[in-house]
């Protein structure tokens, strides 16, 4: 059975500064694991991922100015991906860099 995991790339001006080392950003779900989130990047884009690092984030909470109620923030994985050398994302690929 073959999980889909909806991985979301995370594309700010340091990620895309990261890509020239082939590490590659990207926003997750909490509850998956490393090698299933290897898994699936791998199969998604059809690279070989070296290494990879996760951390658990949480947004910030916001407050909704009409009804004066806070709600917290999301819960998320933040998964940062190393692949070889020779190989690349084409999704962070903006602007040629």
């Amino acid at each position: 059975m073959t999980v889909t995991i909806n991985l979301e790339p995370l594309i700010t001006e340091t990620t895309i500064n990261q890509t020239k080392s082939n590490w590659y950003t990207f926003k997750a779900v909490k509850a998956f694991t490393k090698d299933q989130l290897r898994h699936q990047i791998e199969t998604l884009f059809k690279v070989t991922v070296l290494e990879i690092k996760t951390s658990v984030l949480k947004e910030g909470a916001k407050r909704s100015l009409k009804t004066r109620k806070s709600t917290s923030g999301q819960i998320w994985k933040k998964v940062v991906v190393k692949i070889k050398p020779d190989q690349k994302i084409e999704v962070f690929d903006i602007a040629g860099n």
